[in-house]
């Protein structure tokens, strides 16, 4: 009887489990960026582009003209409100300014996955 029991309490724990580690998903978002229609662009331009056979988004700088301050740029993704999670996504990046262009940036600075922005990319 006592072997019986343990083995039901043995299932018993591994179906809530199961069931406990399940729950996080179902809330998961999820964001088809093939075009760049879910983005809100901030001193960047984003278009559709194809990326080593696969369908992507193509951010570039909003390049200054000559003499103008060069400014930080992101993209926004509309619609979202965000707590707390994971955030998985495929980045790459690709330096086109030319070795000692005057008046060019050619460094990237900071390429990644911004969190916790404002609505209105105040912050």
């Amino acid at each position: 009887m006592f072997l019986i029991m343990q083995q039901v309490s043995r299932y018993a724990l591994l179906a809530i489990l199961t069931w406990a580690f399940g729950l996080p998903t179902a809330n998961a978002q999820t964001f088809d960026l093939s075009d760049a229609t879910d983005l809100v662009p901030v001193n960047v331009k984003a278009t559709a582009a194809e990326y080593k056979g696969r369908k992507a988004v193509l951010i570039t700088s909003d390049a200054p003209k000559l003499g103008e301050a060069f400014k930080d740029g992101f993209a926004l993704l509309k619609g979202v409100d965000f707590q707390d999670g994971t955030i998985e996504g495929e980045i790459a990046l690709k330096i086109t300014a030319p070795s000692g262009a005057p008046g060019m940036r050619r460094m990237p600075g900071f390429i990644g996955i911004a969190f916790r922005a404002r609505p209105d990319a105040s912050r």
